[in-house]
């Protein structure tokens, strides 16, 4: 039975190894004792091995962290889990290969190089999907789930710098760096904010707009950073959420922020380094998860 099952994975290999070779997507297969059987030539290559050589050797001695003998052992498939080799988090599958029901071997195939690889793909066809949205229904018409409110379908142009700056802004976006976006007023800055929230992994969590220029000077920490109770005479009871903290988990995007006194600019810059925020009236910092 065994020799059976093995011809039929020497055949199946054989015949589509010039297709498995010309993918970008890496493939190993391994018999019922876990041993490779075959091993596509982009995989042998970041392995920095000769994909012949390696036929016939465990699996486990070849790639690091694999669980392809635990596929065949459970005959159950895992799809899109991490799997570190080489120090790169990729996103790999596993599959059991089965023969009038008996496990003869798997096949597993890493199809994100890095996770980076993966959020970036994921913007994209967050992108895409918004597009097609955006065409089979009225804008007007179409709720979103955050305070979010426009896409990246929602920018009207044509000319080969917003092309560029839209791809530029699809790549930006699976990433949770801070943005920085300059423009004369008027060209689309926030409605580029809204896009990038909109294709990030933050997507479902709250976007935080604040207008710099339109909050007093003297109001722009607790504004910002919230108070506590009693913090100052007229202090709400209970004291306040700043808009920082209503932004945990999403995306804060500061409007005009050069307008900004450079004593609150350092105040920022603290934040962003530190990634905590000291309310108006507290004693201790407070952790704060944002996109800025």
């Amino acid at each position: 039975m065994k020799t059976s099952s093995t011809s039929k994975l020497r055949q199946a290999a054989d015949t589509y190894r010039t297709i498995l070779d010309a993918l970008e997507e890496w493939v190993v297969v391994v018999d019922h004792n876990a041993r490779i059987f075959f091993l596509n030539r982009p995989y042998a290559r970041f392995l920095g091995v000769n994909a012949d050589d390696v036929k016939g050797k465990k699996v486990t001695d070849v790639i690091e962290n694999t669980r392809m003998h635990i596929t065949i052992e459970k005959g159950v498939a895992e799809r899109l889990s991490i799997q570190k080799i080489r120090g790169s988090n990729m996103i790999a599958s596993r599959f059991p290969i089965t023969d009038q029901g008996k496990v003869i071997g798997a096949v597993g195939t890493v199809i994100f190089h890095d996770t980076y690889e993966w959020k970036r793909i994921n913007s994209h066809i967050k992108a895409l999907l918004a597009e097609h949205e955006f065409r089979a229904q009225d804008k007007n018409t179409l709720e979103l789930p955050t305070s979010s409110h426009y896409r990246l379908a929602d920018i009207v142009g044509d000319s080969k710098a917003i092309k560029e700056l839209n791809q530029t802004i699809t790549q930006v976006a699976s990433g949770d760096v801070t943005v920085l976006l300059r423009g004369e007023s008027g060209t689309g800055k926030e409605l580029y904010a809204h896009a990038i929230h909109q294709l990030s992994e933050r997507a479902d969590a709250p976007f935080i707009k604040v207008n710099c220029a339109a909050i007093p000077e003297n109001l722009l920490e607790s504004e910002l950073f919230g108070y506590e109770e009693g913090a100052f005479t007229g202090a709400k009871k209970g004291g306040k959420a700043g808009k920082f903290q209503l932004a945990h988990g999403g995306t804060l995007f500061l409007d005009e922020i050069g307008d900004l006194p450079l004593s609150m600019q350092a105040k920022l810059l603290r934040v962003l380094q530190e990634r905590e925020v000291e309310a108006v009236g507290s004693t201790s910092p407070s952790p704060v998860n944002i996109r800025l």
